[in-house]
């Protein structure tokens, strides 16, 4: 009788445990919201940059960026900059970082290919 109590509380105790092995909070919108926040800069440059239909920032960079950033454990807020203040919206830290892509002036010149 005492054997069938001990395999009983055995058996119970294994479900118990297993029943609470699924109980796990599993809230991910509070562990979004405690990640630190970058905020990226861009203009609007479709299909890289744009804002959808409802105001939203998208295109193929928000996309890249937000997944790597996730990646490093941030959040990324994007947001639409003039790109002729760029530079001073990243230095007065308005802005983490801009995203995007941009020419310099003779840049062409010095990648041309003389030739023989």
């Amino acid at each position: 009788m005492k054997g069938k109590r001990v395999i009983a509380g055995i058996l119970l105790a294994g479900i118990l445990a297993v029943t609470l092995a699924g109980c796990k909070n599993t809230d991910n919108t509070k562990e979004e919201t405690e990640k630190p926040v970058i905020t990226l800069g861009s203009d609007n440059y479709p299909p890289y940059n744009y804002l959808n239909e409802d105001g939203v920032p998208t295109g193929i960079d928000v996309e890249l960026a937000t997944e790597a950033f996730k990646r490093m454990g941030y959040q990324v807020e994007v947001v639409q900059i003039n790109w002729e203040e760029k530079k001073e919206l990243v230095e007065s830290g308005e802005i983490d970082c801009i995203m995007g892509c941009f020419s310099m002036e003779g840049r062409l010149d010095d990648y041309r290919w003389a030739g023989p």
